[in-house]
């Protein structure tokens, strides 16, 4: 085995909190999340290393939010209805890069995203579904730590 690949479909918030209507806010709200869960990802490699005395890198197979209101709560819900909130899904993906990508974590070799779709019909300022595609804020987040 040459990585570790992991899903990552979880909660970044819950419904009885209050969500801040600024970026920088929702941010922040949303990286307390991502901060505990990169913390946790490295303790538990660092046992497992320790333990078995192999380090191995982890790419994250899947990651995806829906661009849709609250879409970093419950993202694994794959499909329905919601009002499209491409600031939000931007939010989600710009937490998720801060608390993981530039932390510089020895471990942390990258990730693909769920659903990039090659059907037009699935991209754009419209489309509630989880492709960042033709969604500029949530492109400019991806974009910005992929050029790195």
């Amino acid at each position: 085995m040459d990585a570790i690949g992991i899903d990552v479909y979880r909660s970044l918030a819950s419904r009885n909190q209050t969500i801040p209507i600024e970026a920088p806010a929702l941010i922040s709200l949303l990286k307390q999340r991502t901060d505990s869960f990169a913390t946790q990802m490295d303790n538990i490699l660092s046992e497992i290393s320790l333990t078995l005395s192999v380090e191995k890198p982890v790419i994250f197979k899947e990651l995806g939010f829906r661009s849709v209101e609250l879409g970093f709560i419950d993202p694994f819900a794959y499909a329905g209805s919601g009002d499209v909130s491409i600031q939000h899904q931007a939010a989600a993906y710009e937490a998720y890069f801060r608390s993981f990508w530039e932390p510089n974590w020895s471990w942390f070799q990258g990730l693909n995203f769920w659903e990039i779709s090659l059907d037009p019909s699935k991209e754009g300022p419209q489309d509630n579904g989880f492709s960042p595609v033709g969604k500029t804020k949530s492109e400019e987040v991806v974009t910005k730590y992929f050029r790195k």
